[in-house]
């Protein structure tokens, strides 16, 4: 896909473009070697697991800090298990560029997204990813000592990445493999 200086669609559609682009890099960067987990990128990961989910018609969340879309999400995982599920993975903001960021957020019973760092109000969102264990979250919380990415955790070594099995067993897959 050529890529022009106009903004990023508001579905999901673009954001799978992007992480296909992102993997593609990371596959040539990586001598064509996946990682022991059988991965060759966080983006990989969400392309393999992932998918596009729609937002909540009604975001009934206390909301947390701009920026710290990590922790809020986390902490309210906790708060709310087995009501609420934490997803990590790609979302679009809305806005003039519309570019893709990582980001974390919550997903519903239903398979809505809640974001408690965006909220409700932000037109022309679109998220992309991927639901992570909450169990396994909060053991890598204890271990890192911090709110902080799971799917591309470059500060703490890339356990995702760099463990064979583990994708499968700490993420729900939703749809079909590439």
């Amino acid at each position: 896909m050529k890529y022009t200086s106009k903004a990023f669609s508001k579905d999901g559609k673009d954001i799978e473009d992007m992480l296909q682009m992102m993997d593609a890099g990371a596959r040539m960067g990586a001598g064509r070697r996946a990682f022991p987990s059988g991965y060759f990128s966080p983006a990989d990961i969400v392309l393999d697991r992932g998918c596009e989910m729609r937002i909540a018609k009604k975001m009934p969340l206390k909301m947390g800090e701009m920026g710290n879309c990590y922790m809020n999400a986390q902490k309210i995982a906790i708060s709310e298990w087995g009501e609420l599920r934490y997803a990590e993975g790609w979302a679009t903001y809305g806005g003039k560029s519309n570019l893709p960021v990582l980001h974390a957020w919550l997903v519903n019973k239903q398979g809505h997204v809640l974001d408690p760092t965006w909220g409700p109000k932000i037109k022309g969102r679109a998220y992309y990813g991927v639901i992570i264990d909450t169990r396994y979250m909060m053991t890598r919380q204890l271990q890192t000592k911090r709110y902080g990415p799971i799917i591309d955790d470059w500060e703490y070594g890339h356990k995702l990445l760099k463990t064979p099995g583990l994708v499968a067993k700490v993420t729900t897959k939703c749809r079909r493999g590439r």
